[in-house]
This record gives structure tokens, C-alpha cells and sequence, in this order.
């Protein structure tokens, strides 16, 4: 069993660099650690919940009201096989393509400029410049609420646009395996690089949790936000970006609270403008993501 740690504090971990502490903290380097933290926790009525590299959660001011179970340098490890990478949730997707690249196997280019673990890439299926995690993904290993581990695949899965599965399960990512194939080192990197650029052209700087809301059917959440008036619209310290309006940034010393009263407004402006009730991508801890 992991030493857990009390009074641990959240904001340093996600992205947005709000919220309070968790009551109890603890970083497990295997699954069957994981599974008696969770079991332990069930045991004693504490709620748990699982956190990656915290770049699409938005925690509450007050903190949680039990353990955070976080898997991230602890477990970490890439595997290179002929035709597929086989990455521990808690390696970032950064270093599973660079792994890649290093051995000239590419493919999955576009995940580099997706921040945050593999595990959250699954549970969300990322996506970015076009593509999303279920192109790429042979299948990923799935720790079950009954303890037994599985090979799930992106159609076990359910991945749909932003979804999986997952996020109406309690089932945990333990290790995903992505599909590659030869290519030039030369080339994966300068498609990484390409997409770098226009990252840093299009999207802001600053702390924010990338996009905050899901692409309706046919449109943008960042077109309908901007066409509401709302881009450099403030609540506090939190702010719709001047840059891109899907993003709220942390523009110094924002509250969790006013970022989520701020997501409230865009919701609530757009309605009434469009008529379309948008769908926030963050998840939230302690918190209701855009309901107050």
C-alpha cells in the first residue's frame, strides 16, 4: 500500500491552478496498489477519485472530501513493439509519440499536442487538428469495479466524439496500445513542430484547462461564444480569452467559483442568442462544472 498523505493540496496539480485540498492523497506505482486504495476507500465510505495530469479538470475552491488517487510519474512506462506502442496511463502523450519517434514509428503525431496522461486521453477520447484517440487506439487495458482486468477496444469503449465508456463507469485505464507504422524520424518530427506552431498561433498562453466546451453539431463553441460578445469577458480573475473564445483563462488570481460562474454566463449568453446549450468538456471535482 502507497504512504497516503492528508491536507494535500489540489491546485498545483491541474492545469487551471485553482481549487482547494483533498483530504487524503496518495500515488500508487501498480494496479493492485491502485485497487486496494479503492478498496480500502470503499471499505470506509471515503469518496476516491482518480486524477491524471489535471489538464481538463476544474476543482473546487473548498477542495474534495476524499482521497485523490493520482498515477502519473509512478506509472509511466512505453513499451515499443514492431506495429504498436503500449503506454502505462500516467505517461503523457507527449512522450508516447516521442518514444515513437525515436524508433521512426509514427502515426499518432497530432496526440503531442494533446496535454495530459493517456489514461485521460482514453477516458476522454482527445483529439486535435482532425483526429481523435480512437483512430489510433488498438485497444486499452481496463481496470473493472470487480477488480478483473480487460482489453477493451475503441468499440467495447463506446468512443464517440469526446466519450468513452468511461465516463459512466468507474472502470480505469491502466495501459493503452496505439497503432503505428514506419516513418521517417525527419518527418514525424516536423509534423510535431507544424503542429506546435499553430498551436501557439491560435490558442492562448496562461493557465486554462484547453477547451472548455464541446463543438456542437455543425459548428464551434469558440464561433458562437466570440459571435455572443464574450471574447475578454471577465468574472474575477477568470476570463474568456481575447485569443480564442473556448478558452477561460486564470488570468492571476481566479477562483474556481469564478470560473465556473463564468461558464455559466457563456452558457446562458449563447442560449439566448443562439438557442444552443453548450456542453462544457472539463469535468469537475467538488464542483458542478456550468451549474451554480
Amino acid at each position: 500500500m502507497p504512504a497516503v498523505k492528508s491536507g494535500y493540496p489540489l491546485a498545483p496539480l491541474v492545469s487551471w491552478r485553482v481549487g482547494g485540498m483533498a483530504d487524503y492523497y496518495a500515488e500508487p506505482s501498480s494496479a493492485d496498489e491502485l485497487f486496494a486504495l479503492i478498496q480500502q476507500a470503499k471499505l470506509t465510505g471515503l469518496p476516491w477519485f482518480l486524477l491524471g495530469k489535471g489538464s481538463n479538470l476544474l476543482v473546487a475552491d473548498e477542495g474534495f472530501r476524499g482521497i485523490v488517487i493520482r498515477m502519473v510519474d509512478s506509472y509511466s512506462g512505453i513499451k515499443i513493439a514492431e506495429n504498436q506502442i503500449i503506454a502505462q496511463a500516467g505517461a503523457t502523450n507527449a512522450a508516447v509519440v516521442k518514444a515513437g519517434m525515436e524508433v521512426g514509428l509514427g502515426g499518432i503525431e497530432f496526440l503531442a499536442s494533446i496535454p495530459g496522461s493517456v489514461g485521460g486521453a482514453v477516458f476522454m477520447n482527445a483529439g486535435a487538428h482532425g483526429e481523435q484517440l480512437a483512430d489510433v487506439l488498438l485497444a486499452a487495458r481496463i481496470l473493472e469495479t470487480d477488480g478483473t482486468v480487460h482489453w477493451r477496444n475503441p468499440v467495447e469503449l463506446a468512443m464517440q466524439y469526446r466519450h468513452s465508456l468511461l465516463q459512466e463507469s468507474k472502470g480505469i485505464v491502466l495501459e493503452a496500445a496505439f497503432q503505428v507504422s514506419n516513418k521517417p524520424t525527419a518527418e514525424i518530427r516536423q509534423e510535431i513542430l507544424a503542429n506546435g506552431a499553430w498551436r501557439r498561433q491560435h490558442q492562448p498562453p496562461g493557465p486554462s484547462a484547453g477547451s472548455t466546451f464541446r463543438n456542437p453539431p455543425g459548428d464551434s463553441a469558440g464561433r458562437l461564444i466570440e459571435s455572443s460578445g464574450l471574447k475578454g469577458f471577465r468574472i474575477g480573475g477568470a476570463m474568456v480569452s481575447p485569443v480564442h473564445a473556448n478558452f477561460i483563462i486564470n488570468s492571476g488570481n481566479a477562483t474556481a467559483s469564478e470560473i465556473n460562474a463564468l461558464i455559466c454566463e457563456i452558457r446562458h449568453r449563447v442560449w439566448a442568442l443562439h438557442g444552443i446549450w453548450l456542453q462544457p468538456e472539463v469535468r469537475g471535482l467538488g464542483i458542478v462544472v456550468g451549474e451554480v
